[in-house]
């Protein structure tokens, strides 16, 4: 039997079993990848992300780039934590290729995928406070990009678990 479900169904299925969806605009990564914090989402309430990860959108340069992800809060202020550690070299990242928080631990850093076109998961990982507002940002922790055209998005799937709780991009 076939079925043929509407757009709008499709969409709502596909934020049940995922999550909801925010995501950066295409930047450029001298611009947004830098050793100081980058913030990527404003955070509202409570939330579980669901997956959070960068994609090359064209080749990186050749800077041996290391990033990892974190969370800031600023209502209430608490000190930023990393939601991973420093990813491995990314040296000239392919197009497609996709680096994740996995999230099973803080101290795991963030992973590259071994293929263009394929995604890490990331294990759930609960950030914000009732009540509460703060940032996920990203560093480019051991070096920064350099080069004039490479250019990235990133993506964060997660579940509001307080009243009105939200995240949208800051670029």
């Amino acid at each position: 039997m076939s079925r043929n479900y509407s757009i709008s169904t499709i969409d709502v299925i596909g934020d049940q079993v995922r999550g909801l969806k925010a995501e950066t605009t295409a930047f450029l990564n001298a611009t947004y990848i830098k050793i100081a914090q980058q913030t990527l989402f404003n955070v509202v309430g409570r939330i579980r992300i669901m997956y959070l990860g960068i994609e090359a959108l064209t080749a990186w340069s050749a800077d041996a780039t290391t990033i990892k992800f974190g969370y800031d809060a600023s209502t209430p202020a608490i000190a930023p934590v990393d939601l991973c550690s420093a990813s491995g070299a990314l040296t000239s990242l392919a197009v497609g290729k996709r680096v994740a928080v996995l999230g099973d631990a803080l101290a795991t850093g963030a992973l590259e995928s071994a293929n263009s076109g394929v995604s890490l998961l990331t294990k759930p990982i609960d950030v914000g406070m009732e009540g509460g507002a703060g940032v996920i940002y990203l560093t480019g922790a051991a070096a920064a990009q350099t080069g004039a055209t490479a250019t990235s998005k990133v993506s964060l799937y997660y579940v509001p678990l307080s009243d009105g709780a939200y995240a949208e991009a800051a670029i």
